[in-house]
């Protein structure tokens, strides 16, 4: 079992894997974010978790279905929610639910799915065997789904995050599942889908960024635990060498995620947050 996960946004919606496929004692490294062909009226992206190679043909699936459904014409959610659901139970019986129950567990797969449509807007679902579901603000499928509760809950503010700002939250929930949990591993993958319809990637060199800056912030705050000592006296507390600390961690990054974006711009020509 592999983690993805998503977050609804102020302006769409933000999905994370990590990129390990295990098979037997093998391990290798693959994709598990998915961006679906688009007609212009909709658009959808896929982030897996579970058995990769069932991963693979459930999103071959589901593009098929869409297009064979919907061509050209605008849609809604709800209509594609229900196109999803009628592509999941033939799938499961045909190469799930038919497996001896001993090896069924290692096929199970889970998605976590941004959805746009021109009338709506982009919402967030995750994807439980043969049912999708719209999920209002954050949430994880696989390993490590605690870790999404303690971090989120820990460090976001009230209200949602813009796309931008959830980056660096999604990459270091998912690099804290590598570093914690058996059977996830691999570089880190990074997809907003916005509300304008537009699928961008992140690029690797700035998700390994925002893992690094998240761990600093974290041990940054692990650091202010020596000030609650009663050994060191409330006259002497100076926070001001940790807020310049901070604020440089910050420059830093953001120094980072401007160069690596304008390369990606460059490089390839796609939308950049």
């Amino acid at each position: 079992m592999t983690i993805a996960v998503g977050f609804r946004c102020s302006d769409g919606v933000v999905l994370a894997t990590d990129s390990q496929y295990s098979q037997d004692i093998t391990k290798m490294t693959g994709k598990k974010i998915f961006p679906l062909w688009s007609n212009g009226e909709y658009a959808m992206t896929l982030a897996g978790s579970g058995g990769a190679d069932n991963i693979k043909a459930i999103v071959r699936d589901v593009e098929v279905a869409l297009k064979n459904s919907l061509g050209s014409r605008e849609t809604s959610s709800a209509e594609i929610q229900q196109i999803v659901e009628n592509v999941l139970p033939p799938f499961y019986a045909k190469h799930i639910d038919c497996a001896p129950p001993e090896v069924r567990g290692d096929l199970e797969v889970g998605f976590m799915v941004g959805i746009w449509t021109k009338r709506e807007g982009t919402k967030l679902f995750s994807v439980c065997r043969t049912t999708i579901t719209e999920v209002q603000d954050y949430q994880c499928i696989g390993a490590g789904s605690y870790l999404t509760e303690y971090v989120s809950q820990a460090i976001c503010p009230r209200g949602r995050l813009s796309a931008e700002q959830t980056i660096a939250l999604a990459a270091y929930i998912v690099w804290a599942a590598k570093k914690y949990v058996d059977f996830c591993g691999g570089p880190t993958f990074v997809r907003a889908l916005l509300n304008d319809g537009k699928d961008v990637r992140v690029d690797g060199r700035e998700v390994e960024a925002a893992e690094e800056y998240m761990v600093d912030l974290f041990q940054s705050f692990g650091s202010l635990l020596g000030h609650l000592g009663s050994s060191i006296s409330l006259e002497s507390i100076d926070m001001e060498p940790f807020a310049r600390i901070l604020k440089n961690k910050i420059l830093e990054f953001r120094g980072k995620q401007a160069a690596f974006r304008e390369m990606e711009r460059n490089r390839s020509g796609r939308a950049q947050l």
